[in-house]
Protein backbone atom coordinates (compact mmCIF):
# COMPACT_ATOMS: atom_id res chain seq x y z
CA UNK A 1 0.00 0.00 0.00
CA UNK A 2 2.35 2.74 0.99
CA UNK A 3 5.10 1.83 -1.89
CA UNK A 4 1.78 2.25 -4.46
CA UNK A 5 -0.07 5.68 -2.38
CA UNK A 6 3.33 7.06 -1.83
CA UNK A 7 5.52 6.82 -4.72
CA UNK A 8 9.04 7.87 -5.02
CA UNK A 9 8.94 8.01 -8.35
CA UNK A 10 6.53 9.09 -10.77
CA UNK A 11 2.84 9.17 -9.27
CA UNK A 12 0.11 7.39 -11.36
CA UNK A 13 -3.30 6.13 -11.58
CA UNK A 14 -4.70 6.74 -7.88
CA UNK A 15 -1.18 7.40 -6.23
CA UNK A 16 -1.63 10.99 -8.17
CA UNK A 17 -2.71 13.54 -5.79
CA UNK A 18 -4.70 16.66 -6.75
CA UNK A 19 -3.27 19.14 -9.33
CA UNK A 20 -6.77 19.67 -10.91
CA UNK A 21 -6.29 23.47 -11.95
CA UNK A 22 -3.00 22.79 -13.87
CA UNK A 23 -4.50 19.32 -15.15
CA UNK A 24 -7.23 21.20 -16.58
CA UNK A 25 -4.82 24.51 -17.80
CA UNK A 26 -2.57 21.55 -19.70
CA UNK A 27 -5.57 19.90 -21.11
CA UNK A 28 -6.73 22.83 -22.84
CA UNK A 29 -3.13 23.36 -23.88
CA UNK A 30 -3.55 19.91 -25.38
CA UNK A 31 -6.89 20.49 -27.47
CA UNK A 32 -5.43 23.85 -28.63
CA UNK A 33 -1.55 22.01 -29.85
CA UNK A 34 -0.13 25.74 -27.40
CA UNK A 35 3.75 24.87 -26.69
CA UNK A 36 3.86 24.91 -23.04
CA UNK A 37 6.14 24.98 -20.14
CA UNK A 38 5.79 23.30 -17.15
CA UNK A 39 8.28 24.54 -14.34
CA UNK A 40 8.69 23.61 -11.09
CA UNK A 41 12.10 22.56 -8.11
CA UNK A 42 12.95 18.75 -8.95
CA UNK A 43 10.49 16.24 -7.08
CA UNK A 44 7.24 18.50 -7.36
CA UNK A 45 5.73 16.04 -9.83
CA UNK A 46 6.50 18.01 -13.05
CA UNK A 47 6.52 14.92 -15.04
CA UNK A 48 3.81 12.97 -13.28
CA UNK A 49 1.43 16.06 -14.19
CA UNK A 50 2.48 15.48 -17.53
CA UNK A 51 2.29 12.04 -18.13
CA UNK A 52 -1.07 11.80 -16.84
CA UNK A 53 -2.82 14.31 -18.68
CA UNK A 54 -1.18 13.23 -21.43
CA UNK A 55 -2.41 9.66 -21.37
CA UNK A 56 -5.81 11.29 -20.51
CA UNK A 57 -5.94 13.13 -23.72
CA UNK A 58 -5.65 10.21 -25.80
CA UNK A 59 -3.26 12.24 -28.18
CA UNK A 60 0.06 9.95 -29.27
CA UNK A 61 2.82 11.12 -27.33
CA UNK A 62 6.70 10.73 -27.04
CA UNK A 63 8.42 11.37 -23.96
CA UNK A 64 12.01 12.55 -24.24
CA UNK A 65 14.25 13.35 -20.89
CA UNK A 66 17.17 15.63 -21.59
CA UNK A 67 18.71 14.78 -17.92
CA UNK A 68 21.58 12.17 -19.16
CA UNK A 69 22.10 13.88 -22.97
CA UNK A 70 25.44 15.51 -23.41
CA UNK A 71 25.27 16.59 -27.26
CA UNK A 72 23.21 17.15 -30.23
CA UNK A 73 23.96 13.78 -31.22
CA UNK A 74 22.46 12.10 -28.04
CA UNK A 75 18.85 14.75 -28.77
CA UNK A 76 19.16 13.77 -32.26
CA UNK A 77 19.32 9.87 -31.18
CA UNK A 78 16.43 10.34 -28.57
CA UNK A 79 14.56 12.45 -30.92
CA UNK A 80 14.47 9.78 -33.86
CA UNK A 81 13.58 6.81 -31.62
CA UNK A 82 10.84 9.55 -30.50
CA UNK A 83 9.59 9.77 -33.68
CA UNK A 84 9.85 6.15 -34.25
CA UNK A 85 7.61 5.99 -30.97
CA UNK A 86 4.89 8.19 -32.43
CA UNK A 87 5.24 6.18 -36.00
CA UNK A 88 4.27 3.17 -34.46
CA UNK A 89 0.86 4.73 -32.47
CA UNK A 90 -0.20 6.11 -35.70
CA UNK A 91 0.25 3.20 -37.96
CA UNK A 92 -1.75 1.02 -35.06
CA UNK A 93 -0.57 -2.27 -36.42
CA UNK A 94 3.24 -3.79 -36.08
CA UNK A 95 3.29 -4.38 -39.73
CA UNK A 96 1.96 -1.49 -40.92
CA UNK A 97 4.27 0.83 -38.59
CA UNK A 98 7.51 -1.16 -39.88
CA UNK A 99 6.85 -0.27 -43.28
CA UNK A 100 5.62 3.38 -42.66
CA UNK A 101 9.33 3.86 -40.68
CA UNK A 102 11.33 2.07 -43.49
CA UNK A 103 9.56 4.89 -45.78
CA UNK A 104 10.06 7.92 -43.03
CA UNK A 105 13.74 7.19 -42.59
CA UNK A 106 15.02 6.19 -46.16
CA UNK A 107 15.89 9.49 -47.31
CA UNK A 108 17.40 10.60 -44.29
CA UNK A 109 19.87 7.74 -44.26
CA UNK A 110 19.13 6.30 -40.92
CA UNK A 111 18.37 2.60 -40.57
CA UNK A 112 15.53 0.70 -39.38
CA UNK A 113 16.10 -2.74 -37.04
CA UNK A 114 13.45 -5.29 -36.21
CA UNK A 115 13.47 -6.04 -32.75
CA UNK A 116 11.12 -8.45 -31.17
CA UNK A 117 9.28 -5.42 -29.57
CA UNK A 118 9.16 -3.25 -32.55
CA UNK A 119 12.06 -1.98 -34.15
CA UNK A 120 14.45 0.62 -33.17
CA UNK A 121 16.54 3.52 -35.22
CA UNK A 122 20.74 2.95 -35.99
CA UNK A 123 21.99 6.44 -36.76
CA UNK A 124 25.81 6.83 -38.13
CA UNK A 125 27.87 8.86 -36.48
CA UNK A 126 29.47 10.13 -39.09
CA UNK A 127 26.66 11.64 -41.27
CA UNK A 128 26.29 15.53 -40.90
CA UNK A 129 25.98 18.15 -38.30
CA UNK A 130 22.61 16.66 -36.06
CA UNK A 131 20.32 19.41 -36.62
CA UNK A 132 19.98 19.68 -40.01
CA UNK A 133 18.22 15.52 -39.50
CA UNK A 134 15.96 16.88 -36.39
CA UNK A 135 14.86 19.45 -38.75
CA UNK A 136 14.07 17.53 -41.30
CA UNK A 137 12.29 14.65 -39.35
CA UNK A 138 10.18 17.04 -37.35
CA UNK A 139 8.89 18.59 -40.19
CA UNK A 140 8.22 15.23 -41.86
CA UNK A 141 6.67 14.08 -38.48
CA UNK A 142 4.66 17.35 -39.00
CA UNK A 143 3.18 16.15 -42.75
CA UNK A 144 2.70 12.96 -41.39
CA UNK A 145 0.61 13.50 -39.05
CA UNK A 146 -1.45 15.73 -41.10
CA UNK A 147 -2.35 13.04 -43.62
CA UNK A 148 -3.14 10.58 -40.50
CA UNK A 149 -5.04 13.71 -39.46
CA UNK A 150 -3.83 12.73 -35.90
CA UNK A 151 -1.95 15.61 -34.00
CA UNK A 152 1.05 14.47 -31.74
CA UNK A 153 2.72 15.88 -28.74
CA UNK A 154 6.82 15.91 -28.33
CA UNK A 155 7.57 16.11 -24.50
CA UNK A 156 10.55 16.99 -23.82
CA UNK A 157 11.95 16.80 -19.89
CA UNK A 158 14.63 18.73 -18.33
CA UNK A 159 14.86 20.85 -21.30
CA UNK A 160 17.16 23.73 -19.13
CA UNK A 161 19.91 21.00 -20.49
CA UNK A 162 19.58 21.93 -23.99
CA UNK A 163 22.06 25.09 -23.01
CA UNK A 164 24.17 22.58 -22.14
CA UNK A 165 24.43 20.18 -25.60
CA UNK A 166 23.94 22.79 -27.96
CA UNK A 167 24.47 26.56 -28.82
CA UNK A 168 21.71 28.67 -28.59
CA UNK A 169 21.69 29.32 -32.76
CA UNK A 170 21.15 26.23 -33.62
CA UNK A 171 18.93 23.09 -32.31
CA UNK A 172 16.93 25.80 -30.28
CA UNK A 173 16.40 27.97 -33.30
CA UNK A 174 15.66 24.87 -35.50
CA UNK A 175 13.05 23.51 -32.49
CA UNK A 176 11.51 26.70 -32.55
CA UNK A 177 10.91 26.70 -36.52
CA UNK A 178 9.05 23.71 -36.35
CA UNK A 179 6.96 24.57 -33.09
CA UNK A 180 5.92 27.95 -35.38
CA UNK A 181 5.00 26.13 -38.51
CA UNK A 182 3.55 23.20 -37.48
CA UNK A 183 -0.05 22.30 -37.19
CA UNK A 184 0.10 19.30 -36.39
CA UNK A 185 2.70 18.64 -33.63
CA UNK A 186 2.26 20.04 -30.04
CA UNK A 187 5.52 21.02 -28.01
CA UNK A 188 5.81 20.09 -24.59
CA UNK A 189 8.98 21.69 -22.63
CA UNK A 190 9.61 20.67 -18.91
CA UNK A 191 12.43 21.71 -16.51
CA UNK A 192 13.28 22.36 -13.11
CA UNK A 193 16.17 24.64 -12.98
CA UNK A 194 14.17 27.95 -12.85
CA UNK A 195 17.12 30.21 -13.20
CA UNK A 196 18.10 28.49 -16.30
CA UNK A 197 14.39 27.83 -18.49
CA UNK A 198 14.22 32.12 -17.45
CA UNK A 199 16.97 32.42 -19.60
CA UNK A 200 15.91 30.00 -22.66
CA UNK A 201 12.47 31.24 -22.32
CA UNK A 202 11.95 34.83 -21.26
CA UNK A 203 15.29 35.93 -22.72
CA UNK A 204 14.57 38.14 -26.29
CA UNK A 205 17.74 37.44 -27.93
CA UNK A 206 16.78 33.64 -27.31
CA UNK A 207 15.13 31.70 -29.96
CA UNK A 208 12.57 30.27 -27.91
CA UNK A 209 11.35 34.02 -26.25
CA UNK A 210 7.61 33.87 -25.99
CA UNK A 211 6.67 31.32 -27.47
CA UNK A 212 5.62 29.11 -24.46
CA UNK A 213 2.58 29.19 -22.25
CA UNK A 214 3.64 28.38 -19.14
CA UNK A 215 2.67 26.40 -16.20
CA UNK A 216 4.53 26.87 -13.14
CA UNK A 217 3.92 24.08 -10.15
CA UNK A 218 3.29 24.92 -6.56
CA UNK A 219 3.04 22.92 -3.68
CA UNK A 220 0.01 20.77 -3.14
CA UNK A 221 -2.26 22.81 -0.62
CA UNK A 222 -2.64 21.48 2.90
CA UNK A 223 -6.28 21.16 2.39
CA UNK A 224 -5.83 18.83 -0.74
CA UNK A 225 -3.00 16.88 0.98
CA UNK A 226 -5.31 16.52 4.37
CA UNK A 227 -8.05 15.34 2.24
CA UNK A 228 -6.05 12.58 0.13
CA UNK A 229 -3.69 11.44 3.13
CA UNK A 230 -6.98 10.73 5.89
CA UNK A 231 -8.91 8.93 2.87
CA UNK A 232 -5.82 6.94 2.39
CA UNK A 233 -5.49 6.47 6.75
CA UNK A 234 -8.65 4.82 6.76
CA UNK A 235 -8.03 2.13 4.44
CA UNK A 236 -5.24 2.13 6.55
CA UNK A 237 -6.39 2.19 10.11
CA UNK A 238 -9.73 2.22 9.32
CA UNK A 239 -9.67 5.52 10.53
CA UNK A 240 -9.19 9.40 9.77
CA UNK A 241 -5.63 10.34 11.19
CA UNK A 242 -6.32 13.28 13.26
CA UNK A 243 -5.79 16.35 11.59
CA UNK A 244 -2.48 17.50 13.93
CA UNK A 245 -1.20 14.31 13.19
CA UNK A 246 -1.27 15.00 9.37
CA UNK A 247 -0.14 18.06 9.68
CA UNK A 248 2.81 17.20 11.24
CA UNK A 249 3.84 15.02 8.04
CA UNK A 250 2.95 18.60 6.30
CA UNK A 251 5.28 20.64 8.63
CA UNK A 252 8.04 18.26 8.80
CA UNK A 253 8.06 18.29 4.62
CA UNK A 254 6.95 21.56 4.40
CA UNK A 255 4.45 20.31 1.59
CA UNK A 256 7.23 19.21 -0.67
CA UNK A 257 6.22 16.75 -2.64
CA UNK A 258 8.46 13.69 -2.73
CA UNK A 259 9.22 14.34 1.27
CA UNK A 260 5.57 14.03 1.99
CA UNK A 261 5.95 10.85 0.13
CA UNK A 262 8.55 9.89 1.70
CA UNK A 263 7.58 10.54 5.20
CA UNK A 264 3.96 8.78 4.11
CA UNK A 265 5.49 5.19 2.95
CA UNK A 266 7.34 5.00 6.32
CA UNK A 267 4.15 6.35 8.85
CA UNK A 268 2.39 3.54 6.76
CA UNK A 269 4.62 0.42 7.90
CA UNK A 270 3.21 0.95 11.45
CA UNK A 271 0.46 -1.18 12.42
CA UNK A 272 -1.15 1.20 14.61
CA UNK A 273 -2.38 4.60 14.47
CA UNK A 274 0.61 6.79 14.78
CA UNK A 275 1.16 10.37 17.35
CA UNK A 276 2.83 13.33 16.40
CA UNK A 277 5.94 11.86 18.50
CA UNK A 278 5.98 9.07 16.68
CA UNK A 279 6.06 11.30 12.87
CA UNK A 280 8.59 13.53 14.68
CA UNK A 281 10.68 10.59 15.30
CA UNK A 282 10.40 8.96 11.45
CA UNK A 283 11.33 12.24 9.63
CA UNK A 284 14.15 12.88 12.38
CA UNK A 285 16.11 9.50 11.41
CA UNK A 286 15.11 9.86 7.98
CA UNK A 287 17.23 13.58 8.61
CA UNK A 288 20.08 11.78 10.19
CA UNK A 289 20.19 8.84 8.01
CA UNK A 290 20.86 11.84 5.36
CA UNK A 291 23.02 13.87 7.39
CA UNK A 292 26.17 13.24 5.78
CA UNK A 293 24.79 13.87 2.13
CA UNK A 294 23.88 17.05 3.36
CA UNK A 295 27.20 18.04 4.63
CA UNK A 296 29.04 17.45 1.42
CA UNK A 297 26.55 19.20 -0.06
CA UNK A 298 26.96 22.78 2.18
CA UNK A 299 30.41 22.17 1.96
CA UNK A 300 30.37 23.17 -2.05
CA UNK A 301 28.77 26.15 -0.72
CA UNK A 302 31.14 29.26 -0.12
CA UNK A 303 31.28 30.46 3.63
CA UNK A 304 29.30 33.28 2.90
CA UNK A 305 26.24 31.05 1.27
CA UNK A 306 26.90 28.65 4.46
CA UNK A 307 26.33 30.74 6.59
CA UNK A 308 23.15 32.58 5.12
CA UNK A 309 22.15 28.85 4.50
CA UNK A 310 22.59 28.47 8.37
CA UNK A 311 20.76 31.85 9.63
CA UNK A 312 17.67 30.70 7.23
CA UNK A 313 17.37 27.48 8.79
CA UNK A 314 17.91 28.80 12.40
CA UNK A 315 15.59 31.57 11.66
CA UNK A 316 13.22 30.77 9.24
CA UNK A 317 11.70 32.65 6.36
CA UNK A 318 13.05 35.50 5.78
CA UNK A 319 11.71 39.01 4.03
CA UNK A 320 14.25 41.75 4.83
CA UNK A 321 17.61 40.23 4.53
CA UNK A 322 18.94 43.09 3.09
CA UNK A 323 18.10 45.52 5.58
CA UNK A 324 20.48 46.44 8.90
CA UNK A 325 18.53 43.99 10.97
CA UNK A 326 19.81 41.01 9.41
CA UNK A 327 23.11 42.13 8.34
CA UNK A 328 23.67 42.74 12.10
CA UNK A 329 22.59 39.28 12.90
CA UNK A 330 24.14 37.07 10.41
CA UNK A 331 27.37 39.23 10.51
CA UNK A 332 27.71 39.58 6.98
CA UNK A 333 27.10 42.73 5.06
CA UNK A 334 24.84 44.02 2.69
CA UNK A 335 26.73 43.53 0.10
CA UNK A 336 27.54 39.64 0.79
CA UNK A 337 24.53 39.12 1.46
CA UNK A 338 22.88 40.48 -1.93
CA UNK A 339 26.27 38.14 -3.89
CA UNK A 340 25.20 34.99 -1.45
CA UNK A 341 21.56 35.04 -1.99
CA UNK A 342 21.87 35.18 -5.62
CA UNK A 343 24.21 32.41 -6.01
CA UNK A 344 21.84 30.49 -3.87
CA UNK A 345 18.91 31.66 -6.05
CA UNK A 346 20.40 30.32 -9.22
CA UNK A 347 20.74 26.98 -7.93
CA UNK A 348 17.46 26.60 -6.57
CA UNK A 349 18.76 26.08 -3.02
CA UNK A 350 16.79 28.82 -1.42
CA UNK A 351 13.32 30.49 -3.50
CA UNK A 352 11.30 33.43 -2.97
CA UNK A 353 7.60 33.33 -2.30
CA UNK A 354 5.10 35.59 -3.63
CA UNK A 355 5.19 38.28 -0.49
CA UNK A 356 8.53 38.37 -0.83
CA UNK A 357 9.78 35.59 1.91
CA UNK A 358 13.13 33.65 1.26
CA UNK A 359 12.77 30.14 1.88
CA UNK A 360 15.50 27.26 1.54
CA UNK A 361 13.83 25.21 -0.97
CA UNK A 362 14.61 21.72 0.18
CA UNK A 363 13.03 20.62 3.76
CA UNK A 364 15.49 17.47 4.19
CA UNK A 365 18.49 20.23 2.88
CA UNK A 366 17.40 22.82 6.19
CA UNK A 367 16.62 20.20 8.54
CA UNK A 368 20.08 19.02 7.85
CA UNK A 369 21.95 22.14 8.16
CA UNK A 370 20.13 22.81 11.52
CA UNK A 371 21.95 19.70 12.91
CA UNK A 372 24.92 20.44 11.36
CA UNK A 373 24.79 23.58 12.96
CA UNK A 374 23.69 21.95 16.11
CA UNK A 375 26.82 19.78 15.92
CA UNK A 376 29.53 22.81 15.34
CA UNK A 377 28.49 24.76 18.56
CA UNK A 378 28.80 21.69 20.67
CA UNK A 379 32.64 21.94 19.95
CA UNK A 380 33.39 25.45 18.31
CA UNK A 381 30.29 27.57 19.82
CA UNK A 382 27.64 29.80 17.25
CA UNK A 383 28.04 29.91 14.14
Amino acid sequence: MSAARFPLGLAQGLSFCNRIKERGHLMANIATLQPTLIMSPRRYGKTSLALKVLNDSKVPYTHIDLFSETDERDFEYSLLNGIGELITQLAGKPRAALNLAYDFFADLHIKVNIEKLGFSIQVDPKRGKPVHTILKSLEKLDKLAKKKKQPVILFIDEFQKISDISSVSTLEGALRHVAQQSENIMFLFSGSNRHLLQKIFDDSTRPFYNLCDQIILQRISEKDYLHYIQKLSIKKWGDKLKKNIVLAILRCTCRHSYYVNLLCSRVWRCEKMPTVKVIENLWGEYVHEQKSRVASEVDLLSANQRRLMFMLARHGAQKEIMGTDFSNMSGLSVASIRQAINVLLKKDYVYQDSEGYYHILDPLFEAGIILIAAAIRMFIGPV
